[in-house]
């Protein structure tokens, strides 16, 4: 080992060691000493104290850091007196990552300016240490009403702002802040991104004997009408081989489309089910992917039915009742709702029909109810990797334990369902890409 290695590891074992933490128990009891008023009072009980044992001169700056320590308490207090604020969207709807203009209004009723406002809360889509910091005003001038406008971009589902926002300043020192609350005249309903879907699973994927079939359109699904060349995307399933050897060329066969099929998904709610936090939680991914299988089955005027925990939503026809559905689908908790587990032991799910079935969990959720959801699957389930995803879901309790009593998102590799046939997914990075990729592999068996 080199000398430079040895210097490094020492440095690091310094650095280390500088900023352990020794006693978490008393930090309660010192972590008011990092506020920068504690100094201010130390150096002005310091300055009195020379003032009167050693010289009166000392009693002019302890006087000066007593009046910047009442300035800077007190002033913001007073500033935001007269000060109110309301705040309104130019949209009551978007989609994720969808820029919407923002507008605010500031009335400030003093014969003053007021300086250093700043437009805190509601509009993180997670929680997170850093400040909730939407606008920093620089000035707001006496007896005013001012507007200001900003595009404000969500990345993750969800009604904003998340909680009521507020007006708050810490001038001239931010030693103490003072806000009120602002009021919100129009909130933003954001609703998740979906990805197109090109192909769907043909006859061979679904069970046709409660579907109706046209014989005035050509499809993948029904009798078959004739034969044609192949085409680039065609499934494999559908070569008609005798002719294919006839005609040493590939030769496919056509059939009848569906004028009525039916799809029912089971979208997996159970926060223990699910790791992450924010926009690329699994999650939050199910829900995408839920609502883009949806949407594609509902533009081929097939009769869908989402389960989400304990509520089973049907999507009504037309552009309008896909978009009640997405509405839905932004409304539910960060966190996940009850387990479709419960739904299903408790004898509330019934099929309405025999079309397909797609299931959208985790392995943790195949792992955790596998008898139940073994009992809702019939051949194809987008299931997402947990661990690729990062801790669990759940604050409120992390220490959730499994059925078998393993805690959190650490269920043992044994109690994992087999998770061939099914549509798996692990690359969080390109999660859309790779969705298609395969779906297209179950669609054409190539």
């Amino acid at each position: 080992m080199t000398i430079s290695r040895i210097a490094h590891t020492l440095t690091h074992a310094l650095f280390e060691l500088g900023h352990y933490d020794f006693c978490p128990s008393a930090n309660k009891w010192v972590y008011w000493m990092k506020h920068p008023a504690a100094a201010i009072v130390f150096a002005a009980v310091v300055a009195c104290a020379a003032g009167i044992f050693i010289n009166p001169v000392a009693f002019v700056p302890g006087g000066a850091l007593v009046a910047t320590l009442v300035l800077g308490y007190f002033w913001p207090r007073l500033a935001m007196l007269r000060v109110s604020g309301s705040l309104s969207f130019s949209r009551s709807r978007a989609d994720e990552n969808e820029a919407v203009t923002v507008r605010l209004k500031v009335v400030n009723r003093w014969p003053f300016p007021v300086w250093g406002l700043m437009l805190e809360g509601g509009f993180r889509s997670t929680h997170a240490d850093a400040p909730d910091v939407a606008l920093a005003l620089a000035r707001v001038g006496a007896w005013s009403t001012s507007d200001f406008s900003w595009e404000f971009v969500a990345d993750c589902r969800g009604e904003y702002p998340r909680h009521a926002p507020k007006l708050v300043t810490g001038f001239p020192f931010g030693l103490k802040k003072a806000g009120r609350d602002v009021e919100v005249a129009s909130k933003l309903l954001v609703r998740p991104k979906t990805f197109e879907i090109e192909e769907l699973l043909d006859a061979a994927e679904t069970r046709p004997n409660d579907d109706n079939w046209s014989d005035h359109r050509v499809g993948d699904c029904g009798d078959m009408l004739g034969t044609r060349p192949f085409r680039p995307g065609d499934s494999l399933r559908r070569v008609h081989w005798a002719q294919t050897a006839r005609y040493d060329r590939l030769i496919v066969c056509e059939r009848q489309a569906s004028s009525s099929s039916s799809l029912e998904v089971d979208l997996d709610a159970d926060p223990a089910a699910h790791c992450g936090h924010g926009r690329d939680s699994s999650w939050e991914w199910s829900i995408r992917i839920a609502a883009s299988l949806c949407r594609a089955y509902h533009r081929q005027n097939a009769r869908v039915v989402c389960h989400v925990g304990r509520e089973e939503i049907v999507v009504s026809q037309g552009a309008a009742g896909f978009e009640r559905f997405l509405d839905y689908l932004a409304r539910l908790p960060k966190h996940g709702a009850a387990t479709s587990a419960e739904r299903i032991r408790s004898g509330k799910a019934r099929r309405h029909s025999d079309g397909l079935r797609i299931a959208v969990t985790t392995d943790l959720g195949l792992a955790r109810h596998e008898s139940a959801w073994t009992s809702r699957l019939d051949r194809r389930a987008v299931v997402l990797r947990a661990a690729a995803f990062g801790a669990t879901t759940n604050p409120n309790n992390p220490n959730v334990a499994c059925e078998d009593g393993t805690l959190g998102c650490e269920c043992p590799p044994e109690r994992t369902q087999s998770l061939a046939g099914h549509i798996v997914i692990d690359d969080v990075g390109n999660l859309s890409k790779q969705f298609g990729t395969r779906w297209r592999r179950v669609c054409h068996a190539v």
